[in-house]
């Protein structure tokens, strides 16, 4: 069992570390982050050995104010990384994700209740490699995103419609060309339309560009476009307003200097571009549409201090044109760098988030603590940052 320790908490927002023993599953990152309907915030875990092996499923559940309230984890045979988490029933949860056998990839879906007992597991076992590589529940229905590799040995996108009480499938949807593609994101809007984002590799699996499927409500291909960008992107996102416009998010490196850059481009519903913007010096893992038809990206931002390569965990708020409202980076007035006694610095990153019933933003991912005398070993633990839907937080 692992003991975390928790920040003290000013009100409703904040941020929020949680310090596990540095012996045992050492490296965390959290992957996806859920609100239940009881208003407490769930985060899944990939924790990790100190050499990033083994993982489990590891699951925080915290009250609204960041208050840790169940500390669970379980493990998994030949467990690869995790996707997603559903609510299963009020106890337990289904968490998508993939394992690792004979060099090959398997999807597999898991139900676990809240105390980390490993209800029902069940494994897609293919002839060939199978990643989930997104899952939304819309309604009755799960919307299954794979990467497969089929005969030929090409990569392929495939989307399965799946109905959530049955586990019945109602449509199996080869989506891609036979040239080698990679499933990323999925959108499904409320009329039925379906956004797939992926990339699209060449034959020498060396370089790829973005392209982004629509998909009728039958899982028949509409169209399918791709974006102009730099070749080396590192990371890519998109979300879908009520208008229907897509806004695409990726970040990339500026070589040689080694800083990152977030391109936003805004699309309309038949792909064509708009009008873009570029966010310097922020590194972005993803980013999600809010209540108030703004949007907010997060992920990090890199420097350099004194010889120190720090990371720190940003966000970025903007409205549907494109336009930045506000933005943050943590710094050394927040948690946990003003209540360390030492010269080293933490480094954090954002990979997940989800806007809450009350308005506020739970923010997700991972600081990492360097070594000092009070936490002899160096670790990763999980980071959750509260804010208000102005991108505002009490320290």
């Amino acid at each position: 069992m692992l003991t975390f320790i928790m920040t003290t908490t000013y009100g409703q927002t904040g941020v929020f570390y949680y310090i596990s023993d540095p012996t045992n599953l050492p490296n965390s990152k959290v992957i996806d982050i859920i609100e239940t309907p009881e208003g407490n915030i769930v985060m899944l875990d990939r924790a990790a050995d100190d050499k990033y092996l083994n993982p489990v499923i590891h699951l925080l559940t915290t009250d609204k104010i960041g208050t840790l309230q169940k500390n669970v984890s379980a493990p998994v045979e030949n467990l690869y990384d995790l996707v997603k988490i559903s609510p299963f029933n009020e106890s337990s949860f289904l968490v998508f994700g993939n394992l690792t056998l004979n060099k090959q990839y398997e999807a597999t879906q898991v139900t676990i209740d809240d105390k980390g007992t490993i209800l029902s597991q069940s494994k897609e076992s293919q002839v060939y490699s199978t990643l989930i590589s997104d899952v939304k529940k819309v309604g009755a229905y799960y919307f299954v995103l794979y990467t497969k590799s089929g005969k030929n040995e090409k990569y392929n996108i495939t989307l399965n419609k799946v109905e959530a009480s049955t586990n019945q499938v109602v449509w199996l949807k080869k989506i891609s060309s036979e040239q080698n593609e990679e499933a990323d994101k999925i959108a499904v809007l409320p009329d039925g339309r379906i956004d797939i984002l992926g990339k699209k590799y060449n034959d020498e699996m060396t370089e790829y560009v973005p392209i982004i499927y629509q998909i009728d409500e039958n899982g028949n291909q509409v169209w399918k476009k791709g974006i102009d960008l730099p070749s080396n992107f590192s990371c890519q996102s998109f979300s879908v307003n009520d208008a229907k416009e897509i806004v695409y998010l990726c970040g990339y490196t500026k070589n040689p200097t080694g800083f990152s850059e977030t391109r936003l481009v805004r699309l309309s519903s038949t792909g064509e571009e708009l009008n873009y913007v570029i966010l310097s010096d922020f590194s972005a893992n993803g980013l999600i549409a809010l209540k108030n038809k703004t949007y907010i990206a997060y992920g990090s931002r890199f420097y350099v201090d004194q010889k120190q390569v720090v990371t720190k965990a940003k966000y970025v708020i903007f409205d549907p044109m494109l336009r930045e409202l506000t933005s943050k980076t943590l710094d050394d007035t927040d948690k946990p760098d003003k209540d360390l006694i030492q010269q080293l610095k933490t480094s954090s990153d954002l990979n997940t988030a989800t806007q809450l019933m009350d308005g506020r933003i739970a923010l997700a991912g991972k600081i990492f603590m360097p070594v000092a005398p009070n936490n002899p070993k160096k670790q990763n633990v999980p980071l959750l940052i509260l804010i208000d839907s102005d991108g505002t937080y009490q320290k």
